[in-house]
């Protein structure tokens, strides 16, 4: 969970258990009862269902008692029973509004069971008596953020009673959301003279927001160009926010493993491994594929740390966002491409996440470039993988691995919106050549792993690499573990994973030799 609710992490504190004062019930009662409580917070740890049965009797013989009702709140909520911790902490509260503890619990949990406005109101409130709180703010903030309230969210973080390292950080993301509700208008066909006046009055309430001026630059621009940059549409957390639970939990991000991972050793990479990776999140005049970039570095930082590729520009290549315009990627796939005619035992890589459009009735696909136009969508725009897997073909190289993160049958789900695709399932002879090949939703939309703020495909891909796939079952036989994670291991761990967490989701589809190894399992001595 989020380090920033302070005390929604505590664990059960035998001091404040010691107890609080007691309402309504003889002094003996409550003696007994807290000495019950301090026994009951001991178990909780390693028997949990104990320990809260202790709670409850000793509640049941002091329900005035401040700090054990505070404590069996505790217990219920650590158990996942979230109703019943409510109803006590409620109750607490309503006994003592000054206990901060409680009352700080019970804004998140209003907020983490949905109920946006209540715990707004509780965090707006208990600010006003704990103006330096942390946790109240953060409560407060998400609240508003879920309930699509980003200008006034924006508003409170300029006249702050307090301090906080994370508060240029909100106030950024706040300014973020008022700017691409903007854009979500100006997609939506809003007037941009309509636009313009919004944005005017926010330059001149807010005029030290660089985000605020920016907007207005670009809105001016679109004015007068069709062919003007226009930013994509960022998901807004009132639309794609979960309505309850932790939509902050960063537990199942890859990140913080990738930047721990230890190095292959040297010996160990080769000198004749290429790799070329390309990810676009947004696009220059084209709706927006989330994650599309993350999951691109992501993928390079696995594969250069833990398989064989060398992580220089003489070796890897790595195109994101701007940078992954056609022609750049075209000539870092001819550079692939020479390597493998002037070197037959070299291996080879690539990696695409982005859009893609299915053409010829699914006899070709194209992958989508950052400065794709709308309506001129085709192989001169868009890099053919038909022309790619061509060139592939007249290789004598046996280590060759396309991995393609992107959908070509919906183009309204997809993002790409061209005219001149007919949204076909690309055909699966299409990947019947020379090397080996993975790629995602054939049938269908991509699927977003949210909690892991990638998409769902290269995440299970990922987690497969770390070594879950080592030794998982291949085609027909199972696999023995070896220390490397192969092509057909990978696979098969993604595929099972992606159907059994995410919901509807459309078979990956796998063509090629199997055997290719990419990762090293484990650390390094």
């Amino acid at each position: 969970m989020n380090k920033l609710r302070l005390l929604i992490l505590l664990t059960f504190l035998a001091s404040y258990a010691g107890m609080g004062e007691s309402f309504a019930a003889p002094t003996s009662y409550c003696t007994v009862a807290s000495e019950i409580a301090l026994k009951g917070i001991d178990l909780f740890a390693d028997q949990p269902e104990k320990g809260l049965n202790a709670l409850k009797s000793a509640y049941d013989r002091c329900p005035g008692d401040i700090g054990i009702g505070y404590n069996l709140g505790l217990g219920y909520y650590k158990s996942g029973n979230l109703k019943e911790a409510r109803q006590i902490w409620e109750r607490v509260h309503k006994s003592d509004t000054e206990d901060y503890k409680t009352l700080v619990n019970l804004a998140w949990l209003r907020f983490e069971m949905g109920d946006d406005d209540k715990a707004h109101i509780l965090s707006f409130n208990g600010l006003l008596k704990f103006p330096k709180s942390e946790a109240l703010a953060h409560t407060k903030l998400y609240s508003l953020f879920r309930m699509g309230r980003y200008l006034e969210a924006y508003d409170w973080l300029n006249r702050p009673t307090f301090e906080t390292p994370r508060l240029v950080e909100w106030r950024s993301q706040a300014a973020d959301y008022v700017t691409a509700t903007l854009w979500l208008q100006f997609h939506r066909g809003e007037r941009l003279s309509a636009l313009r006046q919004v944005v005017n009055f926010l330059i001149k309430e807010y005029p030290q927001e660089v985000a605020f001026t920016r907007a207005k630059d670009q809105l001016v621009m679109a004015a007068i160009d069709t062919d003007a940059e226009i930013p994509y549409p960022i998901p807004l957390p009132h639309e794609v926010w979960a309505k309850t639970g932790d939509i902050d939990n960063r537990r199942d991000m890859l990140d913080g493993r990738l930047k721990t991972l230890p190095e292959l050793q040297k010996w160990r990479k080769r000198e004749d491994a290429y790799a070329v990776f390309a990810g676009i999140t947004g696009y220059k005049r084209l709706t927006a594929r989330y994650f599309g970039a993350r999951d691109a570095k992501n993928m390079h930082t696995l594969l250069t740390k833990r398989g064989e590729f060398m992580a220089d520009r003489q070796h890897v290549k790595i195109r994101l966002d701007q940078a992954a315009t056609r022609q750049n990627i075209i000539q870092d796939l001819e550079w692939l491409i020479t390597k493998g005619r002037t070197n037959p035992n070299a291996k080879l890589f690539f990696y695409f996440a982005g859009l893609g459009v299915s053409i010829n009735d699914g006899e070709d696909a194209l992958l989508v470039p950052f400065d794709a136009v709308k309506g001129h969508i085709n192989p001169d725009t868009a890099v053919s993988v038909s022309r790619l897997r061509a060139a592939i073909d007249d290789l004598q190289n046996r280590e060759i691995v396309v991995i393609i993160d992107a959908c070509f049958k919906d183009r309204d789900v997809c993002g790409s919106g061209d005219s001149n695709s007919n949204g076909s399932q690309i055909s699966h002879d299409l990947f019947n050549g020379n090397g080996s090949w993975i790629i995602s939703a054939m049938s269908g939309p991509n699927k977003v792993h949210g909690s892991g703020r990638q998409g769902a495909f290269t995440y299970y891909l990922l987690k497969g690499l770390f070594g879950s796939a080592d030794g998982a079952r291949a085609r027909s036989a199972l696999g023995k573990k070896d220390g490397w994670v192969s092509m057909s291991e990978m696979f098969h761990y993604a595929n099972k994973m992606q159907k059994q967490n995410m919901t509807k989701t459309d078979a990956m589809f796998f063509a090629g030799p199997d055997t290719t190894r990419l990762t090293r399992v484990g650390g390094e001595k």
